[in-house]
């Protein structure tokens, strides 16, 4: 992994790491909410991408403003995060690339897939959140997700507190999200991935503006006009996630023309994107 930032136009600076191979396909990466440029699942990637027997591929873990290596940027959208993404593409000479989103990155992958289809290849997201902004999306989320939407607008202090008692001490942080979990659910996320996700918390957490933002800007209309995108795109969700529902997926599938579904058994929110990363990179690597 090497990490860096660069300069946006207005002066704020953007974090990202790179893993896979430099001369690779390049995929630019949108991390969760909250996420950053690390996470078990970017370390799950890597370890694929290194592999002399797979195609050459260039990762790119970019931080949304707020996160990580990411100055935070007071009143952004949806709309704005597209532009830092298309600086980013300009400022490492990508002329197009594929995109990954997994949950909380869904909504800004979907708009850049809409409004730069020169410039995107393909999109794969992963137990991607839907189209909350309408109030039928907001009821299957799970009651945390629904908390953390309203937080945003009329209590942002709690997602501050949630941030810093993470960042107080991540490893017991993930510690303790470990314990809370189902024992099948616990096993399929490795030990060996156990620090990236630390890292992950301890990214994430530096300050509350980019929960915060993302959350606010979910609840924005998205301006995507869904039936135009006309990339590909393909979405993997599981029937068991209990955070973002399969109809989220099944609805974005419905809704954007010639879009596919892998539907996943069994698994959870989490491990979802870990359980289908092969698949992913296979996807948005194949012509």
């Amino acid at each position: 992994m090497i990490e860096n930032t660069i300069i946006l136009p207005d002066g704020r600076q953007m974090g990202y790491a790179e893993y896979g191979r430099k001369d690779g396909t390049p995929i630019i990466a949108m991390h969760g909410t909250p996420g950053a440029r690390v996470s078990a699942f970017y370390s799950l990637l890597d370890q694929i991408a290194q592999n002399p027997s797979v195609q050459a591929l260039r990762i790119l873990a970019i931080e949304r403003p707020g996160y990580g290596l990411s100055d935070p940027s007071p009143e952004r959208t949806i709309g704005t995060v597209v532009q830092d993404t298309i600086h980013f593409a300009d400022a490492l000479g990508l002329e197009r690339f594929g995109l990954f989103a997994g949950s909380g990155g869904a909504p800004y992958a979907l708009a850049c897939s809409y409004q730069f289809p020169d410039r995107v290849s393909k999109t794969a997201i992963t137990a991607g959140l839907g189209p909350v902004y309408l109030p039928e999306f907001r009821e299957g989320l799970s009651a945390e997700e629904q908390a953390l939407l309203h937080a945003s607008v009329f209590a942002p202090e709690s997602i501050s507190a949630f941030t810093g008692k993470a960042q107080a001490d991540p490893a017991a942080f993930v510690e303790q999200f470990l314990i809370h979990m189902p024992e099948e659910e616990r096993l399929q996320v490795p030990a060996s991935l156990h620090s990236a996700f630390i890292q992950m918390v301890a990214e994430s957490t530096k300050r509350p503006d980019g929960m915060i933002d993302d959350y606010r800007s979910f609840l924005q209309p998205w301006n995507i006009v869904f039936e135009d995108i006309r990339i590909p795109v393909k979405f993997w969700h599981s029937d068991e996630d209990r955070v973002v529902p399969i109809s989220h997926a099944e609805h974005l599938t419905d809704t954007i023309p010639g879009a596919a579904l892998a539907r996943m058994h069994g698994l959870s929110h989490l491990t979802t994107s870990l359980a289908v990363a092969f698949e992913v990179l296979t996807f948005l690597n194949e012509e």
